[in-house]
């Protein structure tokens, strides 16, 4: 199943040209002008794009990027609008040891390997580097350019007359010191991107001066000016994506970004699993360079949704309510029979809800849940449904707590055929593997298989149309499969495809802690952070992955904030916390994403007062029902959040400010930095308090303790036509 063949789906969208498209890109050989390798060059044209053919070399080029190979060496330029940002890169594979195309002895281009392309990237082509020595395999470089667009696409491809293995393999090395230079050198920052949301783990803007391993993106950039270059994975069917960086001030020594990451951060324990065949494509990867990185990280997330298409959903983002926070694993049917009463009776009427939907969750990982009620379930369903509101559900699907079951009872839906034992995934010694507490399960095994469809069955049944899958990581880790030869990403696309075949659109599916990709095609929203509650500190952990996450949103159809806790919130602390760290909580929310309270409504009086009052506010509820997330000003906050984030929304924007600290504050924010106009007047309402306000240039914030506010800018015509 470690297949080397190229992604299916991308099969679907890389099409030959019907003729009367392809008549308008066939080559047309132009006279002999100077290439960017020194030498006269004949030119071949595809639409915008022209390929420049000399004897050093040939170089690609779309107006906005350009590619230059060199035949002498094998070697790759990469520069945008003429400027070089990549320099003396290669691909490298590792077969015993890494090798790497430029050890290879002949470079060659061929001009019949250019294939047009027409799919969901426009017009564009690929082309290939081939890379030959006697006694190795073939090394392939693939080449994705498109007309008018600042980024390309670029995989390694080993080919062999007979199967080879490999468990690394690079699209791009680059080990010349100042081979990659981004220009500009004020605040230069490289960003670290976890692989997965799980144990706390925070995504890190660190000084260029350092070493270390990002994973699926990242970004190298300059926050003085934003200008940046963006890198990541847009496939996701067999590898787990690393790069790894060491820098100086000046630049990057070296940068190698490859397909075989393993590490404490993917969560595994094994090497990267074995890929083998006679044909092996790495990751397919984004390189893209722009005036604002952040532009970039935005322009990846939504390539990323090209090749992956969506989950289909024609209803509202929900707004709603899930029981963890507050109930824990005392949540029970009358528990949330109350709590949907409630919030029927006190919020939804009163705006709590997206143009009529609220969900209300059973959450709860608990020894007796996902089937532990039994046909309670059913009527519980049945009464969220009489209040007016979809219910909602909670499963582990790829994992189990450790105290929770004896290994050798029954697995659920599998007819007495496997116990629990049979179902766990192993190392290479047969040890069960663990992950924080959790047995993962082996998402090939069929008693696997049949748990998860029964369960899921059962969810539908009883009339759930929402669930939140949690523990996905443990699908898609590295260790002994039933269907022998499956890298972990392999295993994870197995199980999270009958995942999807056995809902069948019937739910709207939230995933919890997994992987960053893949994901759009299998859930609705993914949560951008692990567990947070009401504290301050739990408002500044989640909007760290807002700060450098929120481009997921380009991929996922809605990323999701967690629960918003305003009251006590169980055993998380012996007090609620204040007003200001629950107003904080809340905008936190509204500027991410879903909007799920978790608050004890089904009798503490704090926290049904408190959901009253912060719940139920008009400005705040018809920011949230956009379903969009903020994006930061601030780049350079190290394992920090931003203390501002903006949104533009036609010739509206939109200002988040918050105040982590107990201390009173005055923010600045100039009007430019921030997306505005800085000459413009801008009327300013805050959406907390409905004050009003007028703003050119800049703008003072002043906040209290733990405090945040939402302002709306919008210009002010009348005062600024006066003003001209």
């Amino acid at each position: 199943m470690r297949s080397a063949s190229p992604n299916r789906r991308l099969g679907r969208l890389m099409v030959w040209m019907p003729a009367s498209r392809a008549l308008l890109l066939i080559c047309c050989l132009a006279g002999s002008p100077v290439s960017a390798l020194g030498q006269s060059a004949q030119v071949r044209h595809y639409g915008t794009i022209a390929i420049q053919e000399t004897a050093s070399g040939v170089e690609a080029d779309n107006g906005l990027v350009q590619i230059s190979l060199v035949t002498s060496n094998g070697s790759a330029t990469y520069a945008w609008k003429g400027v070089t940002k990549i320099r003396d890169a290669s691909i490298g594979v590792r077969l015993g040891s890494i090798v790497k195309s430029t050890s290879y002895t002949d470079h060659t281009f061929s001009a019949s390997d250019i294939t047009p392309l027409s799919d969901g990237f426009g017009s564009g082509i690929q082309f290939s580097f081939r890379h030959t020595v006697k006694g190795r395999p073939t090394l392939r470089q693939n080449y994705y350019l498109y007309e008018g667009k600042p980024y390309f696409f670029v995989e390694a491809v080993v080919e062999s007359g007979a199967a080879v293995s490999t468990n690394w393999l690079a699209p791009i090395m680059v080990d010349t010191p100042g081979g990659v230079d981004i220009g500009s050198h004020t605040d230069p920052r490289v960003l670290f991107v976890p692989w997965d949301n799980d144990y706390w783990v925070r995504y890190r803007a660190d000084p260029i001066d350092g070493t270390g391993t990002s994973y699926e993106a990242t970004a190298i950039y300059d926050n003085s000016n934003r200008h940046g270059l963006v890198l990541g994975s847009v496939t996701h069917d067999t590898w787990k994506t690393g790069i790894d960086h060491e820098g100086s001030p000046d630049g990057l020594q070296s940068l190698e970004v490859y397909g075989g990451a393993s590490s404490e951060f993917t969560r595994d324990i094994l090497p990267h699993g074995q890929v083998s065949g006679t044909r092996i494509v790495s990751p397919r990867i984004f390189v893209g360079y722009y005036d604002d990185w952040r532009k970039g990280m935005e322009d990846f997330g939504a390539a990323n949704r090209v090749i992956s298409p969506p989950l289909p959903w024609n209803g509202e983002m929900p707004i709603g309510w899930n029981s963890w926070a507050s109930y824990g694993c005392n949540i029970n049917p009358r528990i949330m029979e109350k709590v949907s009463g409630f919030i029927k009776n006190n919020l939804q009427d009163k705006g709590f809800n997206n143009h009529g939907a609220v969900y209300v969750v059973w959450d709860s990982a608990c020894p007796n849940t996902p089937l532990g009620y039994g046909e309670e379930y059913a009527a519980v369903a049945r009464q969220i449904k009489a209040n007016g509101q979809h219910p909602g559900i909670y499963f582990s699907t790829h994992g189990t707590w450790r105290w929770n079951r004896d290994p050798h009872t029954p697995v659920p839906g599998a007819n007495g055929k496997y116990t629990w034992n049979d179902l766990y995934l192993r190392d290479d010694q047969h040890n069960i593997i663990v992950i924080h507490g959790w047995r993962a399960l082996d998402p090939t095994h069929p008693g696997t298989k049949a748990y998860i469809e029964y369960v899921l069955n059962n969810f539908k049944r009883w009339g759930y149309e929402y669930v939140k899958m949690d523990f996905l990581t443990h699908l898609a880790v590295e260790g002994r499969h039933y269907i022998e030869d499956m890298t972990a990403m392999q295993a994870y696309n197995y199980g999270m495809k009958y995942i999807r075949d056995t809902i069948g659109g019937s739910m709207f599916v939230s995933l919890s802690i997994a992987p960053l990709f893949p994901g759009a095609e299998y859930g609705h929203a993914r949560r951008i952070s692990c567990d947070v509650f009401g504290t301050i500190k739990d408002t500044e952990y989640m909007l760290n992955s807002v700060t450098y996450g929120w481009w997921l949103g380009k991929y996922y159809r809605y990323n999701d904030g967690d629960h918003i806790v305003t009251g006590p919130g169980r055993d998380r602390a012996r007090e609620p916390a204040s007003y200001n760290e629950a107003r904080t909580r809340v905008t936190s929310a509204a500027i991410s994403g879903l909007f799920i309270d978790s608050d004890a409504l089904a009798g503490n009086v704090i926290a049904q007062e408190r959901a009253k009052e912060l719940l139920t506010r008009a400005g705040i509820l018809a920011l949230v029902r956009k379903g969009r997330t903020f994006r930061p000003v601030a780049g350079n906050t190290g394992n920090r959040a931003a203390s501002v984030f903006e949104l533009e929304d036609g010739t509206a924007y939109y200002l988040a400010v918050f105040n982590y600290d107990p201390v009173k504050v005055a923010r600045t924010i100039g009007l430019a930095r921030a997306g505005l106009s800085g000459t413009i007047t801008y009327k300013v309402t805050d959406l907390w308090s409905g004050a009003t306000s007028m703003a050119t240039g800049s703008l003072v914030v002043p906040l209290q303790g733990s405090q945040a506010t939402i302002l709306r800018l919008a210009p002010d015509t009348e005062r600024t036509t006066r003003s001209h």
